[in-house]
């Protein structure tokens, strides 16, 4: 995932393009570009400029983070690049004239402590494994999220029938 705080310039997604949230999808390895849900029309937004998965996302968190930021700023480039519409968009202009990239940051889930990613996208074989407990035999993630581990109760999709990374730990925590 990488982020950036857009330009002072405005918000030229919504007065170049009329995109007032969303995603963009692009065959590039950023896959996907978010745009803010939030704060219409202000300058004090944050754009996700990368968000992938899968071996896309294994090779991108090998990079550094000067490499993710240069690569989110070649896709935003090429999304935004719509010269039969009278928009021109260069790696440089996106960089430099519609995001701010000196405060960019980027996260690699896989690479976070205590965080194998951003959801875990378990096959359901695991989710159904079954245990023995109590004389009976139950799901191993309805165990998991029963039990109280050193004042810990235990939140996340990898316990949950919904593996989706909100959804699930909203489902596990209730």
């Amino acid at each position: 995932m990488v982020q950036s705080r857009l330009a002072s310039t405005g918000c030229w997604f919504e007065e170049d393009y009329e995109i007032f949230d969303g995603i963009s999808w692009i065959s590039h390895e950023i896959t996907q570009m978010w745009y803010p849900s939030q704060n219409f029309h202000s300058r004090n937004v944050t754009m996700t400029g990368a968000y992938n998965a899968d071996d896309v996302a294994l090779e991108f968190g090998k990079k550094s983070h000067q490499e993710k930021l240069e690569s989110a700023a070649e896709g935003g480039a090429k999304i935004h690049n719509m010269p039969s519409q009278g928009s021109a968009v260069t790696v440089e202009d996106f960089k430099n004239k519609m995001v701010h990239f000196d405060g960019g940051m980027s996260i690699t889930w896989r690479n976070t402590p205590c965080q194998d990613s951003a959801w875990v996208g378990l096959d359901f074989e695991f989710n159904e494994q079954e245990i023995e407990a109590g004389g009976k035999t139950i799901f191993l993630r309805d165990q998991l999220a029963k039990q109280l581990f050193d004042g810990l109760y235990l939140a996340g999709d990898w316990i949950s029938y919904t593996l989706s990374w909100q959804e699930g730990y909203l489902r596990t925590a209730r």
